[in-house]
């Protein structure tokens, strides 16, 4: 027990001293897990700004997709439990590059899901078990282990003295990472990718193009702490 609270003053005595020397550096380092974190947002936020053309198009029902958010959110749960054991033991970062290794494949494979399901024979209006079940893993690996790989990773250079401001500042990430995510993948419904037809799997108005996109941003997003934290 004693051993456990001298380690945990040396780490705390350590992230203080690194953030007297080198403040910029800490905040630089912030701000780079929390886009990481906004790239969570953008793989599960574009569910709900194409969830008309998607129940529409697959002929998947309101209380099919009601269902598949709930058990989504249940997944994020036990995801959450694994993600704090799998921190303690491997370290933040390490969980977190499992979690965007898993999650961003998925959309991707999520935007194929008609065709998967057309080479399974599924036709439509019997496809949502397909749909769910890479919902489903998006919750287990975004939803859950996201949070709490950054916050562990957040720790290392957290000071005691500077715990709640910087804290409050990590956060303000979902509301930012929710509302980036839907102020970037609205417009590319009514527009598409503006004449970039590498990224228009659907063209403009089809909701395969937007999470492809989300999938593509996450990428993005994520490099700056794959490269530097």
């Amino acid at each position: 027990m004693a051993g456990g609270a001298n380690t945990s003053k040396a780490q705390q005595g350590a992230a203080a001293a690194f953030y007297k020397e080198s403040k910029l550096k800490v905040w630089f380092y912030l701000a780079a897990l929390i886009m990481a974190y906004f790239a969570k947002y953008f793989c599960t936020s574009f569910l709900y700004i194409v969830q008309a053309l998607w129940l529409k198009d697959q002929q998947i029902t309101k209380q099919q997709i009601a269902y598949q958010f709930i058990l989504g959110y249940c997944m994020s749960m036990i995801g959450k439990r694994a993600a704090g054991n799998w921190a303690d033991k491997w370290g933040g970062k390490n969980v977190q590059m499992l979690s965007l290794g898993v999650y961003i494949p998925v959309v991707i494979i999520w935007s194929f899901g008609d065709k998967i399901c057309e080479v399974l024979g599924l036709g439509l209006g019997h496809r949502w078990p397909v749909f769910l079940s890479f919902w489903l893993c998006n919750g287990f690996f975004a939803l859950g282990l996201s949070w709490v790989a950054i916050m562990v990773c957040a720790s290392n250079w957290i000071p005691k003295e500077q715990e709640g401001r910087l804290l409050a500042v990590i956060g303000c990430a979902p509301e930012l990472g929710d509302s980036s995510a839907r102020a970037f993948l609205g417009p590319i419904i009514k527009h598409g990718w503006f004449g970039f037809t590498f990224l228009q799997y659907g063209g403009a108005g089809d909701w395969r193009t937007v999470s492809l996109s989300a999938a593509l941003a996450a990428v993005v997003l994520s490099l700056p702490m794959f490269l530097f934290v």
